[in-house]
């Protein structure tokens, strides 16, 4: 349990569907579980997660859904006012805390103000690497977080190494804080053929294949064309193969080339492409292996989920951290973005069901161990916070 613990201000940039705010969710969990819990959170932007979080802890949204949105400029004054209002009067209850834990690099400005009006201390989890750090430099935030935050939390050593190789950060001031995840989502459901075969049907996926499932919004940073290519390069050898991408498209003009370009090479029977779906991550338990076609993914979200539903991974090695879980034992990874070699592993891989069962075996023990145990988690949160003086 978690005696005398003080009181901590958790801040989220959004409260979306994605990785972080998941990861954040998860995290909060762990701390009011665990004790005479004092927490509140601070979420830049309301979302679906929003009512998840408010079941855990008490919670600000300083933009609300809609905020901004379809509204005519007085209406859109008034939403800014009120921003500022909820901003002032949030920056005011952080006095009240011992410590602000900041989820992501975005929250950059928000804790420069914080900073500004309270020496508070500020500890920000890291779960990014470089080309993502960027794009929130836009307003400086990546820039304020590395600045005004006193320590900061990492996931994994691919974190790790580029926070201190490339934005300098002192390596006495980064701890590693394993992501948790509670023991009720390490589900699979790959038994239960009935909904299976309503998950295959709704999503129009076709029957009778040997699967290969991406996940996540697309994006170049995720390789969907990468994810494509292998496509390319596998069903014309073995049409039995299946390749499913499953998550939102932003951009539908790639959507509608990449359709196009699956009907010129006849594949388009074994390309889906499934867009928005509920999140659930239960699902991935229906198909055969994962891959993972990021360039650039610190330590995915959707690769622990797969190997908790005993489906192991195939990467581009250098991506990110994933090797660590994954290495060569509970998945494979293919060197230099290969797209030919990745293909060939995928094919060979099919003609062994043994081996991708004994490595999913092996992914769901390793996923269990570092990322489900609760007590291993909570005391190495504890014991970080206890180190840094924020906690008696």
């Amino acid at each position: 349990m978690m005696k005398n613990r003080g009181k901590i201000f958790f801040i989220s940039h959004e409260s979306s569907l994605t990785g972080a705010p998941v990861l954040l969710l998860n995290l909060i969990k762990l701390w009011v579980q665990n004790g005479d819990a004092s927490a509140k959170l601070i979420l830049f932007r309301g979302g679906p997660l929003e009512m998840e979080f408010r079941k855990l802890t008490e919670v600000v949204v300083l933009k609300p859904t809609g905020y901004l949105a379809n509204k005519n400029i007085m209406d859109r004054f008034l939403d800014y006012l009120q921003f500022r209002y909820r901003l002032w009067k949030v920056i005011g209850q952080i006095r009240e805390s011992d410590i602000v834990l900041s989820n992501t690099v975005a929250n950059g400005n928000l804790i420069r103000k914080i900073k500004y009006r309270k020496k508070v201390k500020v500890l920000s989890y890291i779960h990014e690497l470089e080309s993502v750090i960027e794009y929130f430099n836009v307003k400086k935030d990546a820039q304020f977080t590395f600045e005004k935050s006193d320590f900061f939390l990492s996931p994994c050593k691919a974190v790790t190494d580029n926070l201190v190789a490339r934005h300098k950060i002192d390596p006495d001031k980064i701890f590693h804080l394993p992501y948790y995840f509670p023991q009720d989502t390490a589900v699979t459901p790959a038994n239960d053929p009935l909904k299976r075969n309503d998950f295959f049907q709704k999503l129009k996926i076709p029957e009778g294949k040997f699967y290969v499932v991406g996940m996540g919004t697309v994006t170049h940073r995720k390789g969907v064309d990468l994810f494509f290519e292998v496509c390319r390069n596998v069903v014309p050898i073995d049409k039995t193969i299946c390749f499913v991408w499953m998550g939102a498209f932003d951009d539908e003009v790639l959507k509608a080339s990449l359709m196009e370009q699956a009907r010129q090479a006849e594949i388009l029977e074994n390309f889906v492409l499934t867009g928005k779906i509920e999140r659930d991550p239960g699902v991935l338990g229906f198909f055969d292996l994962f891959f993972l076609s990021s360039r650039e993914d610190p330590y995915p979200l959707v690769v622990i989920e797969a190997a908790f539903n005993k489906l192991p991974s195939l990467y581009f090695k250098g991506s990110g951290g994933i090797e660590a879980l994954i290495n060569e034992d509970a998945g494979w990874g293919v060197s230099d973005f290969n797209v030919s070699a990745m293909a060939g592993k995928i094919l060979q891989l099919k003609s062994d069901r043994t081996l991708i069962s004994r490595a999913g075996n092996l992914a769901y023990t390793k996923a269990m161990a570092l990322h489900g145990d609760e007590k291993f988690i909570t005391e190495k949160f504890m014991n970080i916070l206890a180190g840094i003086n924020f906690v008696s």
